[in-house]
């Protein structure tokens, strides 16, 4: 996967399924696939990620 800055990812605003909100969502791209990832969703997973300890 390429690892890319937060300047320089592209971001579109959409609506999101999991938070049912309309979020900012990055392009991230890997495996010859473009996937849209929202932002907010990202952002909560991680910090769940790194309260577990």
């Amino acid at each position: 996967m390429t690892a890319w800055s937060t300047q320089f990812v592209p971001k579109t605003l959409r609506f999101c399924r999991l938070c049912g909100k309309e979020t900012p969502h990055e392009l991230r791209e890997g495996s010859g696939m473009v996937v849209t990832v929202c932002v907010g969703c990202v952002e909560r997973a991680m910090t769940y990620e790194l309260d577990r300890e």
